[in-house]
Formats: structure tokens, C-alpha cells, sequence
């Protein structure tokens, strides 16, 4: 391959994917300002264990700001670093995505990462990779901030533990205009006062189907969680980002999370 056609590939490049420890803050900004700029900016986030990692600086976050055609999709894995925020609340880059990637503690930081998001964040993904579901702590803070989000259209939460009364607070608070609500049946459990022994057991088949109802009242229309069956042995989440293939509809060994 000749760098004239490297170069020719370049100039046709919409969509980019990026490993943050990977790439330099200057190689983004090129590609931001370039004749053709991106349409899709997917940006991988390592927060475990790089305390001294580097972080977007406030010349990105402004640059992004500057580039209103370009949609970006923000991945954290474990969790969110200070400064990973956006200087100001009152930027809206276009950030149409979060994807929180084995994070089982949501802080401050996450609450004002959607309060900067609000006008134009329209997806939610959370996915825990472990085998068995985990809690997700401060969960009540994050939906509280999560309503501000008046814009989400599609919320996806695999691998972490929701009682009834939040999966239909979620609906209640995002009907109708949210169009895909995907949540595994195998991360529903009692609500904390109907089980303070056991805070793991799954609800009963006849009080799924009563929430099911509940929620699809709610959704206005029928909506029902992912069965066990449907889910995949393990998920893959070094693929290629496609919006479509990951909202679409779930089949028996295809991937749920497209990550």
C-alpha cells in the first residue's frame, strides 16, 4: 500500500475508534480538524490502576466542543477519573454515548459527567463482565442524575443487580420515547425491605411477569427482560462499535454488547 493511497484512506475516514493510553492529544486533534471531519469519535478509557495516566486536557474538551458534527462515544472501564470531565457544565460536545465497563461504583464525578451531557447524551451501557452480577453502589444518585437526561433513548444494563422499584423509576421517568430498555432477567432481585437476608435473590416468575406488565404499561408497549437463554456464554467487547448491531434485536448467540 503506497502512502498516496494511505493517504487517500485517510481523507475518507469518518469513523475512529481510540485507545486513550494509546494515541497523543495532538493525533486527535488532527483528525478533528481535518477537511473531512469524523462523524464517530469512539474514545476507550482505562481509569483502573493509572493513577498517573494521562487525561484529556481542557484544549481537547474545547476542541471537541468546537466540532459539533462529530458524535462521541465515551467507554470507562472500572471507572471515572476526575479528569475526564469536562471543564464546565455548560460545554455540549457531542457525546451521544457512555459505556461503563465493569464500574460498580458511581461518584460524584459520573453525576457531573451527565449533568455536562444532559442536552445530547442518548445512550446508557452498563456491563459487568464478571460471571456473576454485581451491585452497583450510589445507583440512586446515578438515576437521579440520569433523569436529567431528558434526550436518552436507549439504556442497556447487563451484569448489575436492580431491584423492581428501579427498573420501573427508569421506565417511568423515560417513557415513552425510550426505545430500547434491555435488562438481563438474571440481574433482577427483591427489593432490599422484602429480603434484608438474602440481598441476591431473584424475584419469582409470576413477580417478573407483574413487573413485565407494570413496565410495559409504562414503555406503552410490550416489553419483557432478557431471558438467560438469550444471553451469550461471554461477551466480546474488543468489536467493532455499531450502534445498529447493538440495539438490534437479540438472537441466541449473537453478542448482546456490541463494546
Amino acid at each position: 500500500m503506497t502512502f498516496i493511497h494511505i493517504v487517500k484512506l485517510m481523507i475518507k475516514l469518518n469513523k475512529l475508534t481510540i485507545d486513550w493510553q494509546e494515541v497523543t492529544e495532538d493525533l486527535i486533534k488532527r483528525f478533528i480538524r481535518s477537511i473531512c471531519p469524523l462523524k464517530k469519535l469512539i474514545i476507550y478509557m482505562q481509569s483502573h490502576n493509572c493513577i498517573n495516566a494521562n487525561h484529556p486536557t481542557k484544549s481537547l474538551w474545547y476542541e471537541l466542543e468546537s466540532s459539533k458534527k462529530t458524535e462521541i462515544t465515551l467507554v470507562f472501564w472500572s471507572g471515572i477519573h476526575p479528569d475526564m470531565i469536562c471543564p464546565s457544565s455548560r460545554l455540549i460536545y457531542p457525546v451521544v454515548c457512555h459505556k461503563l465497563i465493569e464500574c460498580t461504583y458511581v461518584d460524584t464525578n459520573y453525576s457531573m459527567l451527565l449533568t455536562a451531557h444532559k442536552d445530547c447524551l442518548r445512550n446508557q451501557i452498563f456491563c459487568c463482565l464478571n460471571r456473576d452480577c454485581v451491585y452497583l453502589e450510589n445507583s440512586e444518585e446515578l438515576w437521579e442524575s440520569a433523569i436529567q437526561c431528558k434526550n436518552l433513548e436507549n439504556i442497556v444494563i447487563i451484569g448489575h443487580y436492580l431491584i423492581p422499584s428501579s427498573i420501573r423509576a427508569i421506565a417511568t421517568a423515560f417513557a415513552p420515547h425510550l426505545k430500547h430498555y434491555l435488562i438481563a432477567d438474571t440481574c433482577i432481585t427483591k427489593d432490599s425491605d422484602d429480603n434484608l437476608m438474602d440481598s441476591y435473590a431473584h424475584i419469582s416468575d409470576e413477580e417478573l411477569a407483574v413487573l413485565a406488565s407494570d413496565v410495559s404499561k409504562k414503555l406503552e408497549r410490550r416489553w419483557k427482560p432478557l431471558r438467560k437463554e438469550s444471553l451469550p456464554k461471554e461477551i466480546d467487547y474488543f468489536i467493532d462499535d455499531n450502534d445498529e448491531y447493538l440495539f438490534g434485536t437479540v438472537q441466541k448467540r449473537k453478542r448482546i454488547l456490541n463494546i
